[in-house]
């Protein structure tokens, strides 16, 4: 009785850590420490960086502009799906444990968007619970 309940202590132990120091972090060449971050204490700058990304998506715009505003914003290629080429793109804010990550995805034809999604892998039919904490719902600004 005694070793299962310290298994179990442990076991909670270990998964209460792990949850608050995050996933992984990469170990890619040119990865920029702090500049996007794996651990929950930070998803709060990454999901701002994907509002403000996401708000400037428009259908209509070319795949030119696309690529423009994606690396204005320094998403990391490690985290970009997809190709003009294929008439997809998807780009994903590092994971989360709960598949609470957000993702952007966007459909072209002849290099032309013509559509913007934004969504988190557990729930693909529907944006993010907490978008609009990052900017209201406006006629204005086109939500």
């Amino acid at each position: 009785m005694k070793k299962n309940l310290f298994s179990l202590l442990v076991l909670i132990a270990f998964t209460a850590i792990f949850i608050q120091l995050g996933t992984y972090r990469p170990a890619t060449e040119g990865w920029e420490p702090g500049e996007w971050s794996f651990f929950p204490s930070e998803r709060q700058d990454n999901r701002e960086r994907a509002a403000r990304l996401y708000r400037k998506l428009r259908v209509g715009q070319t795949g030119e502009e696309v690529v423009k505003l994606v690396t204005a914003h320094g998403w990391p290629d490690e985290l970009v799906h997809g190709s003009l080429a294929e008439g997809y793109l998807r780009l994903e804010t590092p994971m989360e444990i709960g598949a609470h990550n957000w993702v952007i995805a966007l459909n072209l034809h002849e290099n032309v968007v013509k559509n913007v999604d934004i969504y988190t892998p557990d729930a693909p039919n529907r944006e993010p619970h907490d978008l609009y904490d990052f900017f209201p719902r406006s006629p204005k600004n086109g939500l």
